[in-house]
């Protein structure tokens, strides 16, 4: 036993009896019983260091002895209270600054984290970098808002539209092309009007009789064939075969001296209606041609041609006058 480790045990003998071979109280060098020496047992007092000398420490028991119990935080725990970011291990569990979690910062698309101490000093949390609002389901410029302000202009081959962000993903509701029907529109927005539609136009035939010098025009290949007229030309232009919205009916009509003329005038301007010939456009669009108007007052005929050329040669050699666009045709 180490001399700090001795123990002074006082004997509770009456004083002058050596019977019991351990003497008196003044055979052990005339120490003074002090506490309990009247006693029956032994009595700790304290211990003796080094030195020689006693000391008043009280008894340290194994609990008091033991370091604190090991508390590092985990994952779902709170930070260690018994820890300190200092580069020291305040708990005595042989760790570190251990279990002081981690710091969160930014929002959205910049969220981050990092440890809440690093080498013993506080840990910083720096946000990831922003940019523009797209249209993804994250918040991009970390502004705790997702998709805000994305909606921009859009368009197809049929048109302009407007988009929209819809769970995430951008939306347009420009037109979509359609399958083509006879309509007078491009439902598939190809540039071309109600092609390959079977029966939507129908083809004029184009006649000349050169004993009264009229010109005769009309869907009937066999009426073009016939009275004296010879056909210069089948299907020499396309009209619609019934009405459509921005169509109007192209009249035949018949005159006094017994030849005809078309005129988009529901009352023929004021000569005799013999019916509709197709349906015509008024205005230029797509694949239409412009049918010029003619009139030779010696031969009282009205001469109808789609090429600017034809309507000159016309004007300058054949006597006649140009009145213009008739309307546009196919």
């Amino acid at each position: 036993m180490g001399a700090a480790g001795l123990y002074l045990l006082v004997c509770g003998c009456s004083a002058g009896d050596g019977g019991n071979g351990f003497g008196s109280a003044a055979s052990l060098g005339g120490a003074e019983t002090t506490e309990g020496s009247a006693g029956g047992g032994a009595e700790w007092m304290g211990t003796i260091d080094e030195g020689g000398d006693a000391t008043s420490d009280s008894a340290t028991t194994a609990s008091s002895q033991a370091g604190p119990a090991d508390e590092s935080a985990g994952d779902d725990e709170p930070p260690n209270p018994n820890e300190t970011c200092n580069g020291l291990d305040d708990d005595g569990n042989g760790l570190v600054d251990d279990g002081l979690g981690t710091l969160s910062c930014g929002l959205g698309v910049c969220e981050n984290s990092a440890p809440a101490c690093e080498n013993g000093l506080p840990g910083v949390c720096t946000p990831l970098a922003a940019s523009d609002e797209v249209c993804n389901g994250l918040d991009d410029n970390c502004d705790g808002s997702v998709d805000e302000d994305t909606t921009a202009s859009c368009d197809s081959e049929c048109g302009p539209g407007t988009e929209t962000c819809v769970g995430g993903v951008p939306e347009c509701d420009a037109p979509q092309p359609q399958a083509e029907t006879c309509n007078y529109q491009d439902d598939d927005c190809d540039g071309s009007l109600d092609e390959n539609v079977a029966g939507c136009r129908v083809g004029v035939h184009r006649a000349h009789n050169s004993s009264s010098g009229e010109h005769f025009y009309t869907t009937n290949l066999m009426e073009a064939s016939s009275g004296g007229f010879v056909v210069e030309s089948q299907d020499y232009y396309d009209v619609y075969a019934s009405a459509h919205a921005g169509l109007q009916g192209w009249y035949r009509c018949l005159k006094p001296n017994g030849k005809h003329f078309y005129t988009t005038s529901a009352g023929c301007e004021g000569q005799t209606v013999e019916g509709v010939l197709g349906y015509v456009s008024t205005n230029e669009a797509a694949e239409s041609r412009a049918l010029y108007r003619l009139f030779n007052g010696n031969l009282g005929d009205h001469f109808y041609t789609t090429s600017a050329a034809e309507r000159d040669t016309a004007v300058s050699s054949l006597g006649y006058v140009s009145e213009g666009v008739g309307c546009y045709v196919f």
